[in-house]
C-alpha cells in the first residue's frame, strides 16, 4: 500500500507510529476495523496481515481514496470483489466507488506504475519483477500474480528417485541366477553348453505421500500448494496426495485431471470442509488407522504443508506424528508461516509435532517450493 505525499509515494509500512494514532482523533480507527470485520462475517477471507496494512493505509488515506486502499490490500480472489463492493457501499453510505476515486488515487502516481515516466518493461525490468515474483508471499499476489505464480508452478520438474526393490529381473550383467539358469537347462534337457543366466533387483520409484492442510488460516497459500501438488503427480504415478481441515480427504483422482483450473475445481467439490477449523491431529490419525490410506505410508517420505495452527488435542497431534515418523521413512513438515521474518515456532501444534519431524522449511513463496522438490528428492535418497 501507498499513500501519496505530494512528492515520490512511499510505504505506508515505513510511515512514523505517530501520524497513523494521531488520524483516529474520531474513532476511525474503530471504524475502519469494523469494516473488516463486516467482510470476513459475508465470507472474504482476510489474513491478519491484510489486516494490518489496510489499517494503517486506511487511516492516512482521504475518503475517496479508502475503497482502493482496501480493495488493493482486502481481495485476494476474484470472486470476492462483487461481495467487497456491496459491504463497502453498505457500511460507509458512499455512492459508488469507482466514481469518487479518479482524482485521488491514480495508478500513474505510484513508482512504476501504468503512468510512470520510466518504463520497466525493458530486460532489465523484466528479470528483476520475475525476481520479485519468485519470492513474493503467497498472501501478497493479486489475481494477475496468481495466475503467473500457477502457470510457474505447472513447470516444476521433479523426479523420485528409485528404491532397490527384492525381486529381480533377467540382465546381461549381474549375480548369477541358479534358479533360473538349472530350470531352464532341465527344461531344454540339454547336458552341455548352459546358458548361464544373470539377474539384478528391480528398482521402483520411491512413494510420496503430501498431507496439504486447507483450513481458514491456510488458505492464502492452499491454492498454491494445490497445484505444486496437481504439478507433482502429473510427472510422478508414486504421489498421493490428502488434504484436510476439519476431515481427511483423498485428492488423486481429483487432482488427475490435466487442466490444472478442472482439477482446482474438483478438489473445490471434494472438500466442503475448507476455509474452515483445523483439525490435524485427527485428519493423521484417520490416515494412520484406514487401511486403504495407510498402506502408502510405509517407507514412504511424508511431506505436511500446513501452518501448525492446530485447534484439535494437541496430545493426539504429538501421538500421530509418533505413529507417522516410525511407519514413514522420513517426515518433512513445510510452514508458510517459516518464511515470515522473526517466526519461531511457538505454537502449541508446531511445539507437539517438532520432535518427530526430520527436516522443517518454509514454502510460502515460489522459490521455496522449487527448493522443495530439491529437499523432498534428497530425503528420498
Amino acid at each position: 500500500m501507498y499513500q501519496k505525499t505530494g512528492g515520490a509515494p512511499q510505504a505506508v509500512g515505513s510511515l512514523p507510529v505517530e501520524a497513523i494514532a494521531l488520524a483516529d482523533s474520531d474513532g476511525a480507527l474503530s471504524r475502519v476495523a469494523g469494516f473488516v470485520q463486516e467482510l470476513r462475517r459475508h465470507g472474504v477471507m482476510i489474513s491478519p496481515a491484510e489486516t494490518a496494512d489496510f489499517i494503517r493505509a486506511g487511516m492516512l488515506t482521504a475518503p475517496a481514496g479508502l475503497y482502493w486502499c482496501g480493495r488493493i490490500s482486502l481481495v485476494s480472489r476474484k470472486t470476492d470483489i462483487p461481495v467487497y463492493d456491496q459491504v463497502f457501499l453498505d457500511y460507509f453510505g458512499m455512492p459508488d466507488p469507482q466514481e469518487t476515486v479518479a482524482d485521488s488515487y491514480s495508478p500513474g502516481d505510484m513508482e512504476n506504475g501504468p503512468g510512470a515516466e520510466e518504463d520497466p518493461q525493458g530486460e532489465e525490468g523484466l528479470a528483476s519483477t520475475r525476481e520479485d515474483l519468485e519470492h513474493r508471499d503467497f498472501s501478497q499476489l493479486n489475481e494477475e500474480e496468481s495466475l503467473r505464480i500457477i502457470e510457474e508452478l505447472n513447470q516444476i520438474s521433479f523426479a523420485l528417485p528409485l528404491r532397490r526393490v527384492l525381486r529381480r529381473k533377467g540382465a546381461r550383467r549381474g549375480r548369477v541366477d541358479v534358479r533360473t539358469t538349472v530350470r531352464r537347462e532341465l527344461r531344454a534337457a540339454r547336458k552341455n553348453n548352459w546358458d548361464v543366466h544373470r539377474s539384478v533387483r528391480k528398482a521402483k520409484p520411491k512413494r510420496l505421500v503430501l498431507i496439504l492442510d486447507v483450513s481458514r488460516s491456510m488458505s492464502p497459500y492452499s491454492r498454491f500448494l494445490v497445484v505444486f501438488a496437481h504439478a507433482l503427480i502429473g510427472i510422478n504415478a508414486k504421489v498421493d496426495v490428502y488434504c484436510f481441515s476439519t476431515r481427511l480427504t483423498w485428492l488423486n483422482e481429483a487432482l488427475s485431471h490435466r487442466d490444472v483450473n478442472i482439477a482446482l475445481d474438483a478438489v473445490a467439490e471434494l472438500t466442503p470442509d475448507r476455509d474452515s477449523g483445523t483439525r490435524i491431529g485427527e485428519a493423521l490419525d484417520q490416515l494412520l488407522r484406514d487401511p486403504s490410506y495407510g498402506r502408502s505410508l510405509h517407507g514412504a517420505v511424508v511431506a505436511i504443508l500446513s501452518d501448525g495452527l492446530e485447534q484439535g488435542g494437541v496430545d493426539m497431534l504429538a501421538d500421530s506424528m509418533g505413529r507417522l515418523s516410525r511407519r514413514a521413512q522420513s517426515v518433512a513438515w513445510v510452514n508458510p508461516l517459516k518464511g515470515s521474518e522473526g517466526y519461531e515456532p511457538l505454537q502449541q501444534g508446531m511445539l507437539a509435532a517438532l520432535p518427530h519431524i526430520d527436516r522443517f522449511v518454509e514454502g510460502h513463496d515460489l522459490s521455496s517450493l522449487r527448493d522443495l522438490t530439491g529437499i523432498l528428492a534428497d530425503v528420498c535418497r
